[in-house]
């Protein structure tokens, strides 16, 4: 019995072993090339008052009380939003990183 479950474990390795050896994987990896992105002047000297991350991300925005800083930093990300109509609600319900979009 013991025998058998042995045969059985090596079996098992053995294919496996060649499983893993048979793959191909590329000898030069490499990181990828990741562009990130460059924020504001005003956000890489750290001043970020409220008033100043507003001029960044653009007056059609709204922000819950209390993330003001946070949600704007995160709008200040994405410049091409700036003349776009975002308006952000923190719910009770759904997930906890959830996001909903309507469609005008």
């Amino acid at each position: 019995m013991i025998k058998k479950v042995l045969l059985t474990v090596g079996g098992l390795l053995l294919v496996l072993l060649v499983i893993v050896l048979c793959q191909k994987v590329d000898p030069f990896q490499y990181d990828p090339a990741i562009v990130s992105h460059t924020f504001p002047k005003i956000l890489v000297a750290n001043s970020l008052s409220i008033d100043s991350l507003w001029d960044v991300v653009g007056e059609n925005k709204t922000v819950p009380e209390g993330f003001e800083k946070a949600a704007l930093v995160a709008y200040s990300a994405y410049p091409q939003l700036r003349d776009v109509k975002i308006e952000m609600i923190l719910t009770d319900s759904g997930a906890p990183m959830e996001s909903n979009f309507d469609i005008p």
